[in-house]
């Protein structure tokens, strides 16, 4: 493939200035200029989707330390007064605990609408009807939606609490995974027409618009044949992606410095897919929940594996500890919430229940110290059922649950 045809080109348009908002995680207290992004279609052929990463919840969490919600760093005076037990906000967009306040969220809001929000602010950012939301984070949604008269997708990057479109990216590869790291935009996906190509993953700026390609597109490795797809993770800090190049029922691994462009692969053939990590460490897992693994991000080198359990939802916390719900298949079963050192896989059990009670993690609305549980399914099979949705939260470092619990308003 020629070196031209690989490089992508685009042109972009100002359409209105940032009103200057503090905005949550990366983007905080800086001006981004709302740009309309149009990447042109790099020439190289990308290939379809396999399955995703397993172990992560939802693919839109890695669990990274968000920010505060718009005005959470206001005088406590100038915030809304609490009614629930835990002292967090309670207004029309229901009652958060502190430190969940500020978390970004996006959840069905009747019918086939989606909705994003913000935790303790009554931020609510509908989903146009025909996109299909693949990413909540530092203050931004990011939705996707097929590309009219052609193979494809169209990525839109929105400020939530503003509604202001930031980017908008055409992309000849049918995207189903993005991770806004810092001021950038990272894509990967599948491509519709010509499987059986590597499709690679770019970064693509949210100020200027500017193009890296990370992993070019190209041929799969040797010997194998069927339809391969990028999955995508990246640490809590930014600093690191894992990108699998999956078939159905195997991964090649890469390691991606964005700062620098560097590209390692650590694993050339697993049967795992790779879900949450930090910058040194990236936990695996089988997409039959069987199995768990950590792979050392400087060596490849297996660390440990868990087996004897359906591992389900996990997230990895800003401060680097692996939070993980799994089903244990000991005598009795139980369903246990672990805070495990994701590099020794020493573990501390932090709730342990009947599995009839049908509690379910929710990476998508937990942080660093507390963990949300919700039961009978993900945040967005709630969501799907009832315009507020209410769930526990667990104290990770006390094992108890905070009074009041949750409360997110998802209807309009």
């Amino acid at each position: 493939m020629e070196a031209d045809s690989q490089r992508e080109r685009s042109s972009m348009r100002h359409v209105h200035p940032d009103d200057g908002r503090a905005r949550t995680g990366p983007l905080t207290r800086r001006r981004v200029g709302c740009l309309v992004v149009l990447v042109g279609l790099a020439a190289g052929c990308v290939a379809p989707s396999a399955g995703g990463p397993v172990g992560s919840g939802d693919p839109m969490t890695d669990g990274s330390g968000r920010g505060q919600a718009p005005g959470a760093d206001r005088p406590a005076a100038d915030r809304p007064a609490a009614s629930f037990p835990g002292g967090g906000p309670s207004i029309g967009s229901g009652f958060v605990p502190p430190g969940l306040v500020g978390t970004d969220w996006v959840a069905p809001s009747g019918g086939t609408d989606w909705v994003a929000g913000i935790a303790g602010s009554e931020d609510r950012l509908p989903i146009p009807e025909g996109e299909l939301p693949i990413e909540a984070r530092d203050g931004l949604a990011v939705s996707v939606s097929a590309r009219v008269g052609e193979p494809g997708s169209v990525v839109r990057v929105r400020d939530i609490a503003g509604g202001l479109l930031v980017a908008e990216v055409a992309r000849p590869e049918e995207v189903d995974r993005a991770f806004v790291v810092g001021d950038r935009l990272v894509v990967a996906g599948h491509d519709p027409v010509e499987p059986g190509l590597d499709p690679g993953i770019v970064s693509i700026s949210l100020v200027d618009g500017s193009v890296v390609e990370l992993i070019a597109p190209g041929p799969l490795p040797d010997g194998w044949i069927g339809s391969a797809a990028r999955t995508l993770a990246a640490s809590p800090s930014g600093r690191t992606i894992a990108s699998g190049l999956c078939l159905a029922d195997r991964c090649a691994i890469d390691v991606v410095e964005p700062s620098s462009g560097s590209v390692r692969r650590i694993a050339t053939s697993i049967e795992a897919f790779p879900g949450p990590m930090t910058d040194d460490v990236l936990v695996v897992g089988r997409d039959d929940l069987s199995r768990v693994a950590a792979l050392d991000l400087a060596s490849g080198e297996l660390l440990w594996e868990r087996t004897g359990a359906e591992f389900q939802h996990a997230y990895m916390t800003a401060g680097g500890r692996y939070v993980l719900s799994y089903l244990d298949h000991g005598n009795p079963w139980r369903f246990r919430v672990s805070v495990i050192d994701p590099r020794t896989n020493d573990e501390r059990v932090v709730l342990e229940a009947d599995p009839n009670e049908g509690l379910t993690l929710w990476p998508d609305l937990s942080r660093d110290d507390l963990a949300v549980i919700g039961v009978g399914g993900r945040f967005a099979d709630a969501a799907q059922g009832s315009a507020v949705v209410h769930a526990r939260v667990l104290d990770l470092v006390s094992g108890t649950f905070i009074p009041g619990g949750i409360s997110i308003v998802v209807g309009r």
